[in-house]
């Protein structure tokens, strides 16, 4: 069946049986997005699969949300499996033609995989969420910084927001580059708590350099950061400690006379 409503057009092809619902297709339409629903209701238990795409005129809307960055396309798919009140989900992303400022990409991959440890609608349903996905098609401003970075950015992170406290346990995040990794651990706590992380970076190659610094450069780096705070909205503390190793600073050729 196909049902008209104004903004809404529906469509849809769902059996009845002893054990629940079987949805075959369930459609949705408007002027900002569709949806696309398929699965099964047994009980208190689901198994769904939702694909959600904007439109045109939902992109300009999302971007006006989440200004100053600005997207060209998206789209999750969505699965849901378990019991309706603590399911485990998964969600895929792909937004396209992102930029922000200096920084542009062609496309955004990533999977977000979330699990509550209780009923979601209890104050400690503390869900898990880990993820991991790729930039690709990269453009950083200036050239100097692209050719540094190269036009693929990976990142991941493993989490758990604790709801009834108000605080981000991150047990693990990583972007990395052709030139390095960059991680991360710690808690960061909401509305003036005591936050602390863990930073490190890591460079295998310090040649790519040699172009910036107008000096050939070889060897390796890595600085780690203890940063705590209070309130970031106040500001923070933060040490460094860096180690070089296996460094050696030259001279171009046409410098040596």
């Amino acid at each position: 069946m196909a049902i008209p409503n104004g903004r809404l057009r529906f469509d849809a092809a769902v059996d009845f049986t002893n054990e629940g619902v079987v949805l075959r297709r369930v459609s949705l339409a408007n002027e900002l997005a569709t949806a696309d629903i398929s699965g099964e209701l047994k009980g208190r238990d689901g198994d769904l699969n939702v694909a959600l795409a904007c439109t045109p005129r939902g992109i300009d809307y999302v971007n006006g949300y989440v200004t100053p960055l600005s997207m060209g396309g998206i789209r999750l798919d969505v699965k849901l499996e378990g019991p309706l009140q603590q399911p485990c989900i998964s969600v895929d992303v792909v937004a396209d033609s992102l930029a922000l400022d200096t920084v542009s990409a062609g496309r955004l991959k990533g999977v977000f995989e979330i699990d509550y440890q209780r009923p979601y609608n209890q104050p400690d349903a503390n869900p898990s969420i880990r993820a991991k996905g790729h930039l690709t098609g990269v453009r950083l401003e200036p050239p100097e910084l692209h050719a540094l970075l190269g036009e693929v950015i990976n990142w991941s992170f493993d989490s758990i927001l604790h709801l009834d406290t108000e605080v981000i346990d991150i047990r693990d995040a990583v972007i990395s580059t052709a030139f390095g990794r960059l991680s991360g651990s710690g808690q960061v706590a909401m509305g003036g708590q005591e936050s602390d992380l863990r930073v490190t970076a890591e460079v295998n190659d310090l040649a790519p350099l040699s172009p910036i610094i107008h000096r050939p450069m070889t060897g390796t780096a890595k600085v780690e950061s203890l940063i705590h705070s209070s309130d970031f909205r106040q500001g923070m503390a933060a040490s460094l400690t860096g180690k070089l190793n296996g460094l050696s600073l030259g001279l171009w050729p046409e410098t040596w006379f």
